[in-house]
């Protein structure tokens, strides 16, 4: 029996090809049909869908198939003929005041894959419940061939996104957390930048006009190019070393401080910094970092902001903000929870981060990770702490110096037994580790609930455990704080070998 393709933590996403385990216009159909019918069912008034798409294999028909059948049923659609990154399509939503969102994309998934991201009224991905609520509406999959040529229906229900709508989140991009307002001009820095094939091609050149003098930003001109098979970026992840090859190249010889690249839908930034003569790499956590220390040394966030972070990302952000009087958050895994949270509590000022190299900045512009954002703050503080004679990784050393080291791993453990996972989670709790535990917290009783248990240790060091939910797999989170480097390390492999031990009695 066929599997069919269903709803995970950023929609609905697969291999393009025929047949139910294959995201094809079937998909697109039936879910075209269950929000008519969904839009329909809540009141009488006009609604209003925004659609957006990446550059992928069949994003364009697919976003084109999703107006038409829309449109065709008298549902007003805001369409972007070019290529939209995410944050775009958020922003999109809050500005028009859109009943939903559609996205075709696969963020950084290899070239064979595409998905469908939805969005509510929030302009943040549909939740777990809103998932189930439109569900109800869906139709039984059934596979549509032979559409060939696909066109966009002009008609009174289709509406293309404006020039103005482009400039004005260019503006307040520009602008993200005032970075601006004592720089003209940046001049006494040296970029290179990439969208890996993908969707910052459009936006991120004229905002580096916009903030960089001339000649102080290039591009690696191969990632330059709207390609659907990545041609010179595979695995067009900003995690992966290699995605920085070409971007090393085009820097050769031309005293470059900095590469900046964004994942092909622009919602994940990766950060490489030129230190002793060689680009460091700088994870997910480290980036948010040093993004959000500096806004706080920089009285951004004050009383009445908001820090809201991942379940598996890293603590030290919410311990500098305890030390700032700034409200925490900590949510499940996925940005969707990040912009519910958001929503429910009216946050103005606000910093979300997750460890997967995602972060939010300014929640008026959206509700899901921006890497534009981030370009631009990075370029800014970057260039402040040049004339300070530092660099982002000196500027993070100081960081730790004064906060504490803390340094992560990520270990993952195979079963073949679903019972034996569950075992490890009741068991879990008890362990003993190096020294006391300060806080026990399962979020399956939290507000939102999820399969999560963390370990506060008296130190603060965590060690959060979180199954796959689809596959006979755990993996242990693990954020160790020592006075230095080498003890945060040394704590590392303590709790590893707790964990082995503790695991290996299941096995």
């Amino acid at each position: 029996m066929e599997k069919f393709l269903d709803f995970g933590t950023a929609g609905i996403r697969g291999i393009i090809g025929e047949g139910p385990s294959r995201l094809n216009y079937g998909y697109v159909e039936q879910i075209a049909d269950g929000i008519v019918q969904y839009l329909k069912s809540q009141n009488e008034s006009e609604k209003l869908v925004v659609i957006g798409r990446d550059n992928r294999l069949m994003s364009y028909e697919f976003s084109v198939y999703f107006a038409n059948l829309l449109t065709k049923n008298r549902i007003n659609v805001l369409f972007n003929e070019e290529i939209s990154p995410t944050p775009f399509v958020s922003y999109l939503i809050l500005k028009h005041k859109a009943d939903l969102g559609i996205n075709i994309t696969a963020s950084h998934n290899p070239a064979e894959y595409n998905g469908i991201k939805l969005y509510n009224n929030k302009a943040n991905q549909l939740l777990p419940q809103e998932v189930l609520e439109l569900k109800k509406y869906f139709k039984k999959y059934y596979e549509i061939k032979n559409i060939n040529n696909i066109e966009l229906n002009k008609n009174s229900y289709l509406h293309l996104v404006s020039q103005e709508d482009k400039n004005d989140y260019i503006e307040k991009v520009v602008n993200v957390a005032n970075l601006s307002k004592n720089i003209k001009k940046i001049s006494n820095l040296k970029i290179v930048y990439s969208p890996l094939h993908g969707t910052g091609i459009y936006f991120v050149p004229i905002i580096l006009n916009k903030i960089y003098t001339e000649g102080s930003y290039l591009f690696a001109e191969k990632h330059m190019v709207k390609d659907s098979n990545f041609t010179y970026a595979k695995k067009p992840n900003p995690e992966l070393k290699e995605v920085f090859d070409e971007l090393i190249k085009t820097a050769k010889d031309k005293n470059i401080d900095l590469l900046l690249v964004t994942d092909p839908d622009s919602d994940r930034v990766g950060v490489a910094v030129k230190h002793n003569n060689e680009f460091i790499l700088l994870n997910g956590n480290e980036t948010a970092l040093i993004i959000f220390n500096y806004l706080v040394e920089n009285n951004f966030y004050k009383k009445n902001s908001s820090l809201i972070y991942s379940f598996v990302s890293s603590p030290l952000l919410a311990n500098i903000s305890e030390l700032n009087n700034i409200d925490v958050y900590e949510v499940p895994t996925g940005f969707k929870w990040i912009g519910d949270v958001i929503n429910k509590n009216n946050l103005c000022s606000v910093f979300a981060f997750e460890e997967s190299y995602g972060s939010l900045i300014e929640p008026s512009l959206a509700r899901d990770k921006d890497a534009i954002q981030s370009v631009v703050a990075l370029s800014f503080i970057a260039s402040e702490l040049k004339k300070q004679n530092i660099n982002l990784i000196e500027y993070l050393e100081k960081i730790y110096q004064k906060y504490g080291y803390i340094q992560s791993e990520t270990i993952s453990y195979e079963f073949n037994e679903i019972q034996k996972i569950n075992s490890i989670r009741n068991n879990f709790p008890k362990l003993e580790f190096y020294e006391d535990s300060f806080e026990i917290k399962d979020y399956k009783y939290e507000e939102i609930s999820s399969d999560m248990i963390k370990i506060t240790l008296k130190d603060k060091s965590t060690i959060s455990y979180r199954p796959s939910g689809t596959e006979p797999k755990i993996k242990f989170y693990i954020y160790a704080y020592g006075i230095t480097k080498n003890e945060a390390l040394e704590k590392i492999q303590k709790i590893k070998l707790v964990l082995d031990e503790f695991v290996e009695r299941f096995k």
